[in-house]
């Protein structure tokens, strides 16, 4: 580990503390509506639930984050070791990239680079930030000259395309750097461009951001910035659930609310079911925001006998309160159809029964010795008004969803079997003469005239 902290020289890199921030959360997201370019100029390395342990990281992603790292930076402000430094982070989208990271203070200088596989992002925070009498292309121009690995001829040919607003006082540069040739020019450099030639960044006088692409010469194609071996997904199977199991139910519901890989906030979801009496409030007041369909499907309640414990009888009762608020409501976090599922399911449980059982009704009062019956599930007769209650919905989709439970759910109890079926008889009834409407109504007009005269349409 000796030379992770040693560089030429006996340079000494220094470490920056873990949570610090070099840019604030409120000036990235103005530089974000910018340009995604800027999108990671915030410090990544401080994510615990997903960091990746480096022994899982293939070595080939190692060894060519290190090579281009070593091309883009000079080696005066590198540790002669730099992949023990890595940090590797699991991607926050399916979508996006996985990142190596590392960041430490040199002869005063902050220097923090995140390695997305076809990208470097590179924050530089100086230790001498530009005089007001400078100019701005000055300052930059010094950092990159300073700092990277751009061609020390081509210095004359650099040009500078910037824009500025103003943050809290200060003002924020941000565009593109050129070098060695204007992009509106000649083709064929074009296609051959390499790393140096053209760059995003800003800068405030004392912070310098690049993003630059890992191009080598290499012809532009379509999906260039996928280079082998990988932009999504680099770190295989290496995944993160230890770290997430570990995690205490309030940074689970975090994740659950924010985290967008999928997989996470699945793992994160499943965790907090393992304890459902003590996390369904949380899991509620979740769904109520973000996510409900995910989080109230999938088995989320499972059905209970009426001889259950009163703490399992809450769980349910307060799970049927949230999603019949959520049928009332003009806006809901739950859909419909969903909501309409989820409340049948809880008393659903031929759902579980082998497709080789022969159907029996889980509760037949002319029968109670069959060896086939089941006890009434707790919260039968409630579901079932819940339902009934919901077959004046407008959308046919959710009347469907509605008679379809009503058929399931009734096989529960017979003892409320005619009920249900004198319901479901007068909703097909209506169901006909809404039809027949809609029929009615997509018939030209002069069609229902005619026969309203007496006379036949005209053919």
């Amino acid at each position: 580990m000796l030379g992770s902290n040693i560089g030429l020289a006996n340079r000494r890199f220094s470490e920056i503390q873990e949570k610090e921030q070099i840019v604030s959360k409120d000036l990235q997201e103005l530089l974000i509506k910018k340009g995604g370019e800027y999108r990671d100029s915030r410090w990544l390395g401080d994510i615990d639930h997903r960091k990746v342990e480096l022994t899982n990281v293939p070595d080939e992603v190692l060894d060519k984050a290190d090579i281009w790292i070593r091309t883009m930076i000079r080696s005066k402000w590198l540790p002669l070791i730099l992949k023990n430094r890595f940090t590797a982070i699991r991607r926050e989208k399916l979508s996006g990239p996985d990142y190596l990271v590392f960041r430490y203070i040199v002869e005063g200088h902050k220097i923090q680079v995140q390695e997305k596989g076809a990208v470097i992002e590179i924050l530089i925070e100086r230790e001498d930030p530009v005089s007001h009498s400078e100019k701005i292309e000055n300052f930059l121009t010094d950092v990159i000259y300073e700092f990277l690995n751009y061609p020390l001829g081509n210095k004359k040919f650099i040009k500078y395309y910037l824009k500025n607003f103003n943050y809290k006082g200060e003002t924020i540069y941000y565009g593109t750097v050129n070098c060695d040739f204007d992009l509106a020019g000649d083709a064929e450099m074009w296609k051959n461009r390499t790393w140096w030639n053209h760059t995003y960044l800003w800068t405030d006088g004392k912070r310098a951001y690049f993003s630059l692409v890992e191009m080598n010469g290499k012809p532009a194609r379509v999906g260039f910035m996928q280079p082998q071996p990988g932009y999504r997904d680099r770190f295989g199977k290496a995944m993160v659930l230890d770290k997430i199991s570990k995690l205490p139910p309030q940074e689970l519901a975090d994740m659950l609310r924010h985290d967008f890989d999928i997989r996470n906030a699945q793992t994160a979801l499943r965790i907090l079911k393992e304890n459902l009496p003590e996390n369904i409030d949380l899991l509620l007041n979740i769904a109520a925001e973000t996510r409900g369909n995910m989080i109230v499907e999938g088995g989320l309640i499972k059905p209970i006998k009426i001889s259950a414990s009163a703490e399992d009888k809450r769980v349910v009762d307060k799970f049927l309160d949230f999603l019949e608020g959520q049928l009332e409501k003009d806006r809901p976090s739950v859909s419909r159809i969903p909501a309409i599922r989820s409340i049948a399911q809880t008393v659903f449980i031929t759902a579980g029964q082998p497709a080789w059982r022969p159907y029996v009704p889980l509760w037949d009062p002319n029968r109670p010795d069959h060896p086939n019956q089941l006890p009434v599930p707790y919260a039968n007769e409630r579901v079932v008004n819940i339902l009934i209650s919901n077959l004046d919905e407008k959308k046919w989709s959710v009347r469907g969803e509605v008679i379809r439970w009503l058929g399931y759910v009734g096989a529960n109890d017979f003892a409320n079997a005619d009920e249900i079926v004198a319901v479901l008889e007068t909703q097909l009834i209506e169901e006909d003469k809404i039809q027949e409407k809609a029929e009615i109504k997509e018939r030209p007009i002069s069609s229902i005239n005619n026969r309203q005269a007496g006379l036949r349409p005209k053919t």
